[in-house]
């Protein structure tokens, strides 16, 4: 099991590459060097998420989206079977916050378990197949996208009226707030 959590501000001037080694850690004793294997595992995961030109550049030259990435890889790097993940894409912008969610749906579609957390019924929609509802710390609602994430409980949810639409480009429901 590995966590992402929301908000981290890496202050570190380690590369790309030494960060996510250091998801390796659990691997190893305390004096042990990382090997060929940890080396492997990590350029593995710097093609999955992306990142190849950034291998050996500090993560305080990468933008917010991409140190975001780097915190998922060194979560990956852990080689979880479950994923647990605060809010991955808080903070981004609309080109991260996708390159983070077709991250989360592949991750999802090779086999590990993801448990995430958003305040965006579109995205929980986009990826999720089982979605839980937590309303006023008293009532909660779990099942499938389809038959939770309905205009009823998500008005309920945020107090507000939520109104979805029908995309058939998208092939799926937007939701979408009221300004009335």
């Amino acid at each position: 099991m590995a966590l992402v959590s929301q908000g981290v501000n890496i202050k570190s001037n380690l590369t790309l590459f030494d960060y996510l080694l250091l998801g390796r850690s659990s691997f190893h004793s305390i004096f042990d060097q990382p090997d060929e294997r940890d080396k492997e595992v990590v350029f593995k995961i710097i093609n999955q998420i992306g990142l190849q030109n950034y291998t050996n550049i500090s993560l305080q030259s990468m933008s917010g989206g991409q140190r975001q990435l780097a915190i998922i890889g060194r979560a990956l790097a852990q080689e979880p079977q479950i994923l647990i993940m605060d809010e991955p894409t808080s903070a981004l912008d609309y080109r991260n916050q996708t390159v983070v969610l077709k991250l989360i749906k592949m991750l999802s579609d090779q086999g590990i378990s993801i448990i995430m957390s958003t305040h965006d019924p579109n995205q929980a929609q986009m990826i999720g197949d089982v979605v839980g509802l937590l309303i006023d710390n008293q009532t909660y609602h779990q099942g499938p996208v389809a038959d939770i994430l309905n205009d009823e409980y998500l008005t309920n949810l945020y107090g507000i009226p939520i109104t979805s639409t029908y995309n058939e480009s998208l092939n799926r429901k937007i939701f979408g707030i009221g300004m009335d």
